[in-house]
């Protein structure tokens, strides 16, 4: 009996911290760049993500689009984990190449924007899943 209550004792204890769960932030998309247009263009920026908890999370998983002027124009994943350290700002890089469907719906325009320094234009909308322990949790995110 005196066994049981003390697993219960530590199972409640360590639990409790976890029960205040923060999600990390997606913070925003940087260093955009186009490279290659010749022949393979590829699409190469960093997502910023922030934790905002007194200790680390285990990201399980990122699924997202990449919008630009409201157009799809590629998807991006991260499906390996990723350790975020406590109260830790991190950005992960990514290189897409663009869906071929969306490029001509883009036009001059659209293209124009991804060599220009300002991102208004850009938005990334997607999922991340996050674990704690035995915990896990996930959240939609928009970012303009």
């Amino acid at each position: 009996m005196r066994a049981i209550t003390f697993i219960l004792a530590v199972v409640v204890l360590t639990s409790s911290g976890c029960l205040n769960l923060k999600m990390p932030q997606v913070t925003g998309i940087s260093k955009l760049r186009l490279s290659d247009i010749t022949k393979d263009t590829r699409i190469q920026f960093d997502v910023g993500l922030r934790n905002p908890n007194a200790f680390g999370v285990t990201l399980k998983s990122m699924k997202a689009e990449l919008f630009l002027a409201d157009s799809s124009i590629a998807g991006i994943g991260v499906d390996r984990k990723t350790r975020l350290a406590a109260n830790q700002h991190v950005d992960l890089p990514f290189s897409v190449q663009p869906k071929l469907t969306a490029l001509p719906q883009l036009g001059i325009l659209g293209i124009t924007q991804l060599f220009k320094k300002d991102n208004k234009k850009i938005s990334l909308r997607g999922e991340l899943k996050v674990r704690k322990f035995i915990f896990t949790k996930k959240v939609k995110f928009s970012i303009p």
